[in-house]
C-alpha cells in the first residue's frame, strides 16, 4: 500500500495495477498495454510507449501484486513472469504477426509473500537477477523498559 501511494503521487507516472492469480499469463500484460499505450514507428523500429494521452514523456508503471502466485506450467516456468523477463532483459516481445516490439518508459513493480506460503511459487533466478528485492516485515513489538 505503501508502494502504490508513493507511485501514484509521482507527477508523470501512470500506474496500472494488476492482481496476479494462478491463473495468470501474459496476455494480462498485453491488455495493459493495449489500454495505455501506443504503437509508434521510429525509423524501422517499433516502439511501445504510454499514450500521449496520459503526459508527455509519461512512464507507465505496471505493478503486479501477488506476483509468485501464477502456477508453473509443464516446463517449470511461470509464463507471464518470462514475458516480464523478456520485456526487461531484451527491451521488447515478438507481437503475434512476428514484428519485434521495443517497449519504451514502461517500468514493472512487484509485491509478494514469501515463497513458503501456501500457493506461492518461487520466483525464477533468471527473472530476480533483474529485479532489486526489498523485505518490509512485519514491526517488532515495543518493549517498555
Amino acid at each position: 500500500m505503501t508502494l502504490t501511494s508513493v507511485l501514484q503521487s509521482i507527477q508523470g507516472v501512470v500506474l496500472a495495477s494488476l492482481n496476479f492469480s494462478s491463473r495468470t499469463t501474459p496476455e494480462i500484460i498485453l491488455k495493459v498495454f493495449q489500454q495505455y499505450c501506443v504503437y509508434i514507428r521510429k525509423g524501422k523500429d517499433l516502439v511501445l510507449e504510454p499514450s500521449a494521452s496520459l503526459g508527455a514523456q509519461s512512464w507507465l508503471v505496471v505493478f503486479c501484486d501477488e506476483i509468485n502466485l501464477p502456477e508453473e506450467d509443464a516446463y517449470g516456468t511461470q509464463r507471464v513472469i518470462m514475458f516480464m523477463r523478456q520485456l526487461v532483459e531484451r527491451g521488447g516481445f515478438w507481437r503475434g504477426d512476428n514484428v519485434w516490439v521495443k517497449i519504451n518508459r514502461i517500468q514493472f513493480v512487484g509485491a509478494c509473500n514469501p515463497p513458503t506460503d501456501a500457493g506461492r511459487v518461487a520466483m525464477s533466478r533468471r527473472f530476480l537477477r533483474h529485479s532489486p528485492l526489498l523485505l518490509v516485515d512485519f514491526p517488532e513489538r515495543l518493549v517498555k523498559l
